[in-house]
């Protein structure tokens, strides 16, 4: 056993307040960066998050606690020896036998077993990170949810998982562990349970063990939980990858038997009464988790209408997205080309146009009209110039109301999806340009998130944000070709290679500076 401990935390499945000011307290007290304690303290399964002397690791632990975090310390121990290979099944009475090639080990009928059921191949990893991708695209941050338990065991055991058994004892430790590969071993020996499914003979040996152990603790974190030496290597960093994610299932598998046997006596006793004790590790048998997950889903089904979907972003509005509000500043480009047209395509106007010219050269009046132009222009400038700096930031929670300047985050306030990258955002824009083989790229069609509101938080409050008609400079700019749209944006002409998109997007969290007018929203 090592004389270091470690602070294991049971991580959030998305970020709250309580977790924000944990983060600012981590940074101020211990100096843990914010961004490493955010990825240890949000997501799916167990992480570390500070290893130290033993006895030094307290305060921080009960720190933890008081932010809603569930948190156990624990003197990791060295493994012994790996999991021993197991072919061959054998069911009695009063225990399970397991040999071939190793020498005959056994499952006694009430003990204490800890499953580990992991995936080495990684697909369990890139679902879950597509799932929580997909949910904050299209619901935003407070809609992220994590697979349930049985959720993740189904997904595990389609991969073609390893199974990693161990027998604990209180006072010994890890009595015996085994190793049972899917496919690899004799379903003969599983009697009339077995079948042609190499899963589905796994998954029977899973109940099998869970009917024969008194107290059956399940985990299918392996892959997703932040902990030393656990970390799931893919097929493409090699041939040794199988042989090191197996090292790292052996670490993982005596990790969790740490925790199972360190617990205090307390969460002991829970462990007895079929509590779980942490998110992935279902210490009660199989039945009854699968009877828990029932009545979950039926109370989720007899739940008032919108109870479920509460935290859902919903869906831009139509109005919002269409409206244009025509100002001074676009009714005065198209009346001037209007009058521009109407003077060209008229009678005798070239004539016009050179007498106007010349008598404005010779009286002087066109330049004067040019420089009275520019010094207007100049002034504008100016003024905006001296406007932006004198005008001091405001703190959302304390801003009056007139013209003020803020600065803060972009937060959704609809389920906004850029239609090129399909990627969640507060605003964009999207044009499509046509080459001209004399002109080059020409502009034929725009379209953006026109008067969708977002909100901006400055961690003292937030303020509604509606961008129509507001001059919107976003740093994000991305350019593709026919056929690399996203699925809501179609190709009009197919694969041509004289179009393209251009797509500027505000992403949702990025750090945005809002000078305007504020108003009471009505």
């Amino acid at each position: 056993m090592s004389d270091t401990d470690y602070l294991i935390v049971v991580r959030s499945p998305s970020e709250n307040d309580e977790i924000r000011n944990l983060l600012t307290l981590l940074g101020d007290k211990y100096q843990i960066d914010s961004f490493t304690a955010r990825q240890r303290l949000v997501g799916r399964g167990l992480a570390l998050l500070a290893r130290s002397e033993p006895g030094k690791l307290t305060g921080l632990a009960e720190l933890v606690g008081q932010h809603g975090i569930e948190s156990h310390i624990i003197r990791p121990t060295t493994p012994s020896h790996a999991p021993f290979r197991v072919r061959q099944v054998t069911i009695c009475d009063d225990y399970l036998e397991f040999s071939d090639p190793a020498e005959p080990l056994r499952i006694e009928r009430g003990c204490r077993v800890l499953a580990v059921l992991a995936d080495l191949s990684g697909r369990i990893v890139s679902k879950n990170l597509s799932q929580l991708m997909v949910q904050n695209t299209y619901r935003g941050m407070a809609g992220i949810s994590s697979m349930t338990d049985l959720e993740l065991k189904k997904e595990v055991l389609r991969s073609h998982p390893v199974l990693d058994l161990y027998v604990l004892d209180k006072k010994q430790g890890v009595v015996t562990a085994l190793r049972l590969l899917t496919g690899g071993f004799n379903p003969q020996g599983l009697g009339e349970r077995g079948s042609l499914s190499s899963t589905g003979n796994m998954e029977q040996l899973l109940n099998l063990v869970g009917e024969y152990a008194g107290e059956f603790i399940l985990n299918c974190d392996f892959g997703l939980a932040l902990l030393p030496g656990c970390q799931l290597r893919r097929s493409e960093d090699g041939d040794d990858a199988r042989t090191a994610n197996l090292k790292a299932l052996t670490r993982y598998g005596w990790l969790m038997s740490d925790l199972v046997l360190q617990k205090k006596a307390p969460e002991d006793s829970q462990l007895g009464a079929g509590i779980s004790a942490f998110p992935g590790i279902s210490a009660f048998p199989l039945h009854e988790v699968i009877r828990e997950e029932i009545g979950k889903d039926d109370e989720a089904s007899s739940a008032p209408e919108g109870e479920s979907d509460k935290v859902t972003l919903p869906p831009p509005p139509e109005q919002a997205l269409s409206s244009r509000r025509w100002s001074w500043r676009r009714f005065l480009p198209v009346a001037v080309a209007v009058i521009a047209g109407a003077g060209v395509f008229s009678q005798g106007a070239h004539q016009l146009i050179g007498k106007v010219f010349y008598a404005g050269l010779r009286t002087g009046a066109l330049p004067a009209l040019l420089s009275a132009a520019l010094f207007v222009g100049g002034f504008y400038c100016l003024r905006r110039k001296r406007l932006i700096e004198n005008t001091p930031t405001s703190r959302i929670r304390s801003m009056a109301m007139g013209m003020v300047e803020l600065h803060g985050r972009a937060r959704r306030k609809y389920a906004l999806v850029s239609p090129a990258t399909q990627t969640a955002c507060v605003w964009y824009r999207l044009r499509r340009y046509r080459r001209n083989r004399k002109s080059g790229w020409q502009l034929f069609r725009q379209s953006d998130s026109g008067a969708v509101p977002f909100l901006l938080d400055d961690g003292t409050g937030a303020v509604t944000i509606n961008p129509d008609g507001a001059r919107v400079r976003a740093r994000v700019r991305q350019e593709g070709f026919p056929g690399q749209e996203g699925l809501m944006v179609p190709s009009w002409s197919g694969t041509d290679p004289d179009e393209k998109w251009v797509e500027e997007v505000i992403h949702e969290g990025t750090s945005l500076y809002v000078l305007g007018t504020a108003r009471p929203l009505k």
